[in-house]
This record gives C-alpha cells, structure tokens and sequence, in this order.
C-alpha cells in the first residue's frame, strides 16, 4: 500500500527533477522555482503525517514544519544537524531574490 505521504513524497521529487532540468537549460529563475516548490511539497509532506488539513500557504507550511520537525529536534542529522531544514528557510526567508547560475 502507498500511503498518502509517499505520493506527497514523490511530488516532491518530481518537482526537483524538474528543477535540475531547467538548471540544466539555463533558466535559472525557473529552477529557483521549482526547487523552492519541491522544498514547500516535501515540507508539507512531513508535516500532513501530524498536521492534514495544513495550508498551501507557503509561510502556514514553513511555520508548521518549524514548529512540528524542527524546533523538536526531530529533524536533526547525526551529522548534518538541521543544515537541510535551514536551505527552505533561507529560501523562504529570502524575498528579494538575486539570480544568477552560482
């Protein structure tokens, strides 16, 4: 059986092949994009196991995540720490986006 979060999941992950595509073709805004949407799907994602009826709201989701995987700790890698979590909220945070391929 595929739950619910899987497909969720595998959004996400389409979402990011996509990205690497229009990287791949120069249209940097455009991979901007589609990377931030596949950070927001898998986000949401995790947080839908706790939370279903969760926003599409872009800040609902971010805050909700925040709240329920990391400020707990339970988004921490032995050796990452939470440096994955901090690539959404940095990019969330950032409204002023630069573009450039670096």
């Amino acid at each position: 059986m595929v739950t619910a979060v899987e497909f969720d999941l595998q959004e996400s992950e389409r979402l990011h092949f996509d990205a690497q595509v229009k990287l791949e073709e120069g249209d940097i805004r455009g991979a901007d994009e589609m990377a931030y949407s596949a950070m927001l799907e898998a986000a949401k994602a995790l947080v839908k196991t706790e939370y279903p009826d969760v926003s599409d709201n872009a800040e609902a989701i971010v805050d909700a995540f925040r709240a329920r995987f990391v400020d707990t700790g339970r988004f921490q890698d032995k050796y990452a720490g939470g440096k994955f979590a901090e690539y959404l909220f940095t990019r969330h945070a950032d409204t002023q986006r630069h573009f450039e391929a670096e």
